[in-house]
């Protein structure tokens, strides 16, 4: 029994080592993934934002629109390499609980993410009060801001983007 007892402990040691580096290496690809990507990113963006300034009034109507899909795209690329680098966070940082204003959070969100919102042409509604709930608030920000940005972008051809915010009681829970 003994022996068992041991050998288990060895096994949950090296598993847990196991799961350490597995981590580590995650933590250490996602960084390099998210460094390697700023640099193009910032220089599409830099021409991008200078063809919007200098080039704009020669280009015609599918030639703006062309430039503002790209801008569309970069203002994308942002959005996603900075959750690759929140997401990343999360494994190093203890979950906080703490009671959160739904409502100033979600108006947060929505300013923040504007002009993505309506570059297509999108509507967010916010239905009544949202209230308050006990959550950690960076990674609450994050899960809300990707539920608009989904909502926002992947719609069917053709169909105005509409995100509805509402909360629902149940008990003490929303």
């Amino acid at each position: 029994e003994l022996i068992a007892r041991v050998e288990m402990l060895l096994r949950a040691r090296r598993l847990s080592l196991e799961l350490r580096l597995r981590k580590d290496d995650v933590e250490a690809f996602i960084h390099a993934m998210t460094h390697d990507l700023w640099a193009p990113l910032r220089t599409v963006t830099g021409f991008a934002e200078a063809m919007a300034e200098d080039q704009s009034s020669r280009l015609d109507a599918a030639g703006k629109h062309q430039l503002d899909r790209i801008q569309a795209a970069v203002r994308q690329m942002w959005d996603l390499i900075e959750s690759l680098v929140e997401f990343s966070r999360i494994g190093r940082k203890a979950i906080k609980l703490k009671l959160v204003d739904l409502d100033g959070l979600v108006r947060l969100c929505v300013e923040e993410m504007r002009s993505d919102i309506d570059g297509q042409k999108a509507s967010v509604e916010v239905k009544g009060e949202l209230g308050q709930v006990e959550a950690d608030p960076a990674l609450l920000k994050i899960a809300i801001r990707n539920l608009i940005s989904n909502g926002v972008k992947y719609v069917k051809p053709g169909v105005t983007p509409r995100v509805e915010i509402w909360t629902e009681r149940h008990g003490h829970t929303v």
